[in-house]
């Protein structure tokens, strides 16, 4: 054919005898996991489909608690069933089907994890003392006081001191005048762990700092602190969990620290 024109009806030929051969159907079958198909060569494919998973969402860990209790069936055995307890979700893990509560950080510990305390203003630090955070700095209930006192003014004039004769921000005769003299280097803030599950708070121990040039303020979380206080966290949820089946007399169930497998579903 080489040098040769095919006409449209040829060209299409050719299309109908390409689909043909890669063609295949799909048969009926009384399994649901299983699909038969016979593709064009008359060959049958068998493909064996996994088996079903169902992922139920419960809102509480009672509700996750009960599940525990129901999911066993007539051929469950002690260790067929399993919990998980992480930063990122609760789950419970059985033959066939899972349950799981996703985990929300509070909002005191998105505040503090998070940038909003470092490099900011006056005005807005102490927003973050009375609203977000409000009674949460046990260590220093008044910070926020002390902070409204503050002359930005003064605070910035008393770098320029700083600098020149090497004193501390603590120790400049600007600073004193402007109000920052008493302030401490380290807060203590006392937070919930996670927002949709009530235990003890925990500690966090932050640094505080002031930007005198900027007239800015700085509150960050020393080394470990905040990934201290998710452990404590997921520590609580796991003495929650293992209380609740307890309390509905569930014995045999597996409690871990961790992310269950999941695969795609």
């Amino acid at each position: 054919m080489s040098g040769e024109t095919l006409d449209g009806s040829a060209v299409q030929k050719i299309a109908d005898l390409a689909k043909k051969a890669v063609a295949i159907e799909l048969l009926d079958t009384d399994d649901p996991t299983q699909k038969v198909y016979r593709k064009a060569d008359g060959t049958l494919a068998i493909i064996i489909l996994p088996k079903a998973s169902h992922i139920h969402k419960a809102a509480d860990v009672d509700s996750l608690c009960l599940y525990v209790q129901t999911c066993p069936d007539e051929n469950h055995v002690p260790g067929d069933v399993s919990v998980w307890c992480s930063q990122q979700s609760i789950e419970v893990c059985c033959e066939g089907s899972r349950c799981k509560m996703d985990m929300l950080l509070s909002e005191q510990m998105a505040i503090i994890a998070g940038s909003q305390l470092r490099g900011v203003k006056q005005r807005d630090l102490i927003g973050f003392l009375k609203y977000g955070l409000v009674d949460c700095c046990v260590s220093n209930p008044d910070l926020a006081r002390k902070l409204a006192k503050v002359d930005i003014e003064l605070l910035q004039k008393s770098s320029g001191e700083v600098a020149n004769t090497k004193v501390s921000i603590g120790k400049s005769v600007e600073a004193k005048m402007a109000g920052v003299e008493e302030f401490p280097e380290y807060v203590t803030f006392r937070v919930p762990v996670f927002a949709n599950v009530q235990f003890d708070p925990v500690d966090i121990r932050c640094s505080f700092e002031i930007i005198p040039d900027r007239g800015l303020f700085s509150i960050k979380p020393l080394p470990q602190q905040y990934s201290d206080a998710i452990e404590a966290g997921v520590d609580s949820l796991i003495a929650e969990v293992k209380a609740g089946l307890a309390k509905l007399k569930v014995d045999g169930v597996n409690v871990y620290r961790g992310v269950a497998y999941a695969e795609k579903i």
